[in-house]
This record gives C-alpha cells, structure tokens and sequence, in this order.
C-alpha cells in the first residue's frame, strides 16, 4: 500500500494521455480520403491477366524448344528396338524355314559332318 502511495505523490492522478486537437472533427474527413476509390490505369487493370500470358506463352515456347529432342531420343532407342526385333524375327523364320525344308536324315548327315 505504501508503494501506491509513493507513486501517486510522484507522478500524480493526471493522465498522461491526450488527444490530439481537431481529432475528432477531422477523423471522418480522413477517412473518407483513405477510402475513396482512386482511378486505376487500363495498364494496371490488365497487369496480372499480361503475366500470366506471358509465363504460358514461355512454357509453350519451351515445350515447343525441347519436344524435337525428346523424340530424335524416343526414335533412336525406338530404331534399335525394331532392328533387335528385326533380326530375331528373321531368325525366326529362317529356323521355320529350315525345319520344314530339311528332312531329318540330311540334318544328321550335316552335323556328322562338321565333327
């Protein structure tokens, strides 16, 4: 209690608080200015929808930039897959081709004769 006493004696019951003068008078005029609407250029307007054009127009031109080295790699791994699959698939046959061309005595006389 003694402290309390102490503090009002050296600073007093006066707020130190105050209100600027014309505050209130001139707060709704303040207002009104923050919040009037301000005129915004056509430029301002369209700035967002011109970047995101912009952005989607560099990726179509990437897109477009990298799509031809994309497929000279697809069709070169695509060349050496059909030749694999070409060169088995003549085995193939030739090996139809020869069993039903070759009748089975001439196919044991050839293998004894490469011993």
């Amino acid at each position: 209690m003694k402290e309390s006493n102490d503090i009002l004696k050296k600073f007093g019951n006066k707020n130190p608080f105050s209100v600027p003068e014309n505050y209130f008078e001139d707060f709704l005029k303040k207002i009104v200015e923050q919040t009037a609407e301000k005129h915004v250029s056509f430029f301002e307007k369209t700035k967002p929808i011109l970047y995101f054009a912009a952005m989607f127009a560099g990726f179509i031109l990437i897109f477009q930039l990298l799509m031809p080295l994309a497929s000279t790699q697809t069709t070169s791994i695509n060349t050496q897959n059909l030749a694999s699959n070409q060169t088995e698939q003549n085995d193939k046959q030739y090996r139809e081709f020869l069993l039903e061309n070759i009748d089975e005595e001439s196919m044991i006389e050839y293998l004894l004769a490469e011993k």
